[in-house]
């Protein structure tokens, strides 16, 4: 069983839940700042056990989650990996709840996909306007996705 780590990089907004190729098993309530994120690495949730994606199970990952609260929004995905300065915290909630705030949170975990079957990554804020999502492998980044509404004129929204 091959573990991917999974960096989300959590900014402010996110309408409605998203498709992309990532597990379906996180949520959070509005004014809470997941997971962003995850995070939102070559930095494994190294204390953590791995996320197991089960099929058609939705599965809360705030207790695997560690997370990193980024006040200056400056902190890029290479800051990240190359710099172990940047103390990620374990998470002690099922759902993450950061509140209202103007940085960025970083938020890491590993997980493992035990069936060939497509999963969701569900984020239930739409407080976000911007979300980004990284899969690494080591120092790798295997993949990059960017959703929520910043870039979007007023016309779009």
């Amino acid at each position: 069983m091959k573990l991917k780590r999974l960096g989300l990089d959590v900014k402010r907004r996110l309408q409605d839940s998203m498709e992309s190729s990532l597990p379906r098993c996180f949520r959070c309530p509005k004014s809470v700042l997941l997971f962003f994120l995850f995070a939102p690495f070559v930095i494994s949730a190294k204390d953590k056990e791995p996320i197991v994606i089960q099929s058609q199970v939705r599965q809360a990952i705030g207790l695997q989650t560690e997370y990193f609260l980024d006040e200056s929004a400056l902190v890029s995905i290479e800051d990240v990996i190359n710099n172990p300065a940047y103390r990620f915290s374990s998470s002690k909630e099922e759902t993450l709840n950061f509140g209202p705030t103007s940085g960025a949170c970083w938020l890491r975990f590993s997980y493992s996909n035990v069936d060939s079957l497509k999963h969701y990554l569900e984020i239930g804020n739409s407080n976000l306007s911007k979300i980004d999502f990284y899969v690494l492998d080591g120092e790798k980044i295997l993949n990059y996705r960017q959703a929520g509404l910043a870039g979007l004129n007023s016309a779009e929204t």
